[in-house]
């Protein structure tokens, strides 16, 4: 797979490798993802142009926070994430996207 496009596409995925309820290390959701969508390393180091930022992170981190907002996510303490009772509905209804 490539790069994905943007990060609603980002957010299913996100959901269900944190589908378990337990607290998950935003890091380790990252790499997660980066597996899921068979990065290479160039394509998870790939920054944008002014070199503040590494694309599939910052895609990642929106992700994160519009799932947040939504309350599909929970975020217990600094750095970490759960899936919210409402985001373990949203996985019940098999979604494509």
């Amino acid at each position: 797979m490539a790069l994905p496009k943007n990060f609603q596409t980002i957010m299913l995925p996100l959901l269900e490798i944190v589908s378990d309820g337990n607290n998950h290390k935003m890091n380790d959701v990252i790499e997660s993802l980066s597996k899921y969508f068979k990065l290479t390393e160039a394509e998870k180091n790939l920054q944008y142009p002014t070199g503040s930022a590494y694309i599939f992170q910052n895609k990642t981190r929106f992700a994160r926070l519009y799932l947040l907002k939504a309350g599909l996510l929970e975020a217990p303490q600094r750095g970490f994430i759960k899936i919210s009772k409402n985001g373990s509905n949203v996985l019940t209804k098999n979604l494509a996207r």
